[in-house]
């Protein structure tokens, strides 16, 4: 186990170096690092993401307005009459 979290370590290791390598001085020189193709599916993957996070806030934010409102309704539901409960057979014994 510890053989292997080594080895993924070093592989780790070995990647920034490479990107520290290529993609630092390429930037500094103004070059983009992604194609204009690369470019085009990060935006629509954000915007996706975005989208989805909309959706999710949305509906999560429905469902406790609704739970909230479904709440208040079965607690006025009974305080809404002014007739005496009277036990029933049941309860009465």
């Amino acid at each position: 186990m510890t053989a292997m979290i080594v080895g993924l370590l070093l592989c780790l290791a070995l990647s920034v170096a490479v990107m520290s390598l290529v993609a630092i001085p390429a930037r500094r020189e103004g070059r983009e690092v992604l194609t204009a193709r690369g470019e085009r599916v990060v935006v629509k993957v954000r915007e996706g993401a975005d989208g989805a996070a909309s959706r999710t806030s949305d509906l999560i934010s429905s469902a406790t307005s609704k739970r909230s409102v479904d709440k208040g309704a079965t607690l006025t539901k009974g305080a809404a009459t002014d007739k005496p409960v009277t036990p029933t057979k049941r309860q009465a014994s």
